[in-house]
């Protein structure tokens, strides 16, 4: 009976730790990438955090996490007016 317990918890721990990992996969996944801007890395771990139950506001802070565009911005060239 002992060994089913501590099996038990241990199975719940795991599940608990994975499902946490999981929750939080959109946050992790845009501090990873350091060519996003400090300003949307932020705004996905908020979201992440205020939203990240809601499935479909998941998937989109995900979407955003992977496929955000990075802060290499190409400069308009100046028109000539000084």
């Amino acid at each position: 009976m002992e060994f089913a317990a501590a099996f038990l918890r241990e199975v719940w721990f795991v599940a608990w730790e994975l499902s946490t990992r999981l929750y939080f996969l959109p946050a992790i996944v845009a501090l990873a990438r350091p060519s996003l801007g400090r300003p949307q890395r932020v705004a996905i771990v908020v979201l992440n955090l205020g939203l990240g139950w809601f499935v479909l506001a998941w998937f989109a802070v995900l979407g955003w996490a992977i496929f955000g565009s990075t802060r290499d911005v190409i400069a308009p060239e100046s028109s000539g007016l000084r």
